[in-house]
């Protein structure tokens, strides 16, 4: 028995994010599918993460485990020939049998796309938010460095999932990012996890204080209540960017 770790990019729009669940559409449910197809027998994938309904991933991993001789980099060009196009692999390689695409991640980083304009911009707003001027980014870009770091960050989780997390709201922030270009904006996030839904509800937090909706981001943070921070960001800006193993 071989154990294969592939890289997957997606489109999140048409599933109901990674992880199968009983009538809806997701991308594991394409995953094992084609993998099935592939190689004959019935054959389980394990995600590096949980993804929200809607939300996409550049660089998303999962691991299997099959009896082949089939060499480790081609099994990427294989499996595309049984998925969808909004699902295809990137890579593939061999790894260890106690690798674990779950519980090997160090780090993760997704970003948030925005663009910021008085009129909707239709060759954006499918897969950015709009934010409305004015809109004081060098005050976000301060007030965002006390993310930075192991905090609780029970602010920004939505509350009711509480069963579908680790005991702890306790996560560590290595970096939060801003890159602004002809009014698009992207605010990317790193940390060793996150509670579920966190990064949409930081970026709304921080989106709101640069219009002047919110002030004190550290007080937020350190209120430990959801009903302090800003407003759940819907999914469609969201983007697993990278996973470091």
């Amino acid at each position: 028995m071989r154990r294969f770790l592939v890289q997957l990019e997606f489109q999140g729009k048409r599933y109901s994010g990674w992880q199968k669940q009983a009538n809806a559409n997701t991308v594991q449910e394409e995953v094992e599918r084609a993998l099935s197809k592939l190689f004959g027998v019935d054959t389980p994938s394990f995600g590096c993460s949980r993804t929200d309904a809607g939300v996409s991933a550049e660089r998303y991993f999962f691991h299997f485990d099959a009896d082949t001789k089939l060499p480790a980099d081609r099994v990427a060009y294989k499996l595309n020939r049984f998925l969808p196009k909004d699902v295809q692999a990137q890579s593939s390689r061999e790894v260890p049998l106690s690798f674990d695409a779950r519980k090997s991640v160090k780090e993760k980083t997704y970003t948030y796309s925005f663009y910021i304009s008085d009129h909707i911009r239709p060759l954006l707003s499918s897969d950015h938010v709009q934010i409305e001027p004015p809109f004081d980014l060098e005050k976000v870009k301060s007030e965002a460095t006390c993310l930075i770091g192991t905090h609780d960050f029970a602010s920004f989780r939505t509350i009711g999932y509480e069963n579908n997390e680790k005991k702890t709201t306790v996560r560590t922030i290595s970096h939060v990012g801003f890159t602004e270009n002809e009014g698009e904006l992207i605010i990317s996030v790193t940390g060793d996890g996150f509670l579920y839904n966190m990064v949409r509800i930081v970026c709304g937090t921080l989106v709101e204080i640069g219009t002047g909706k919110l002030t004190d981001l550290k007080g937020i943070l350190d209120a430990k209540d959801r009903s302090r921070a800003g407003k759940t960001l819907p999914p469609k800006g969201l983007k697993l960017k990278d996973v470091q193993y």
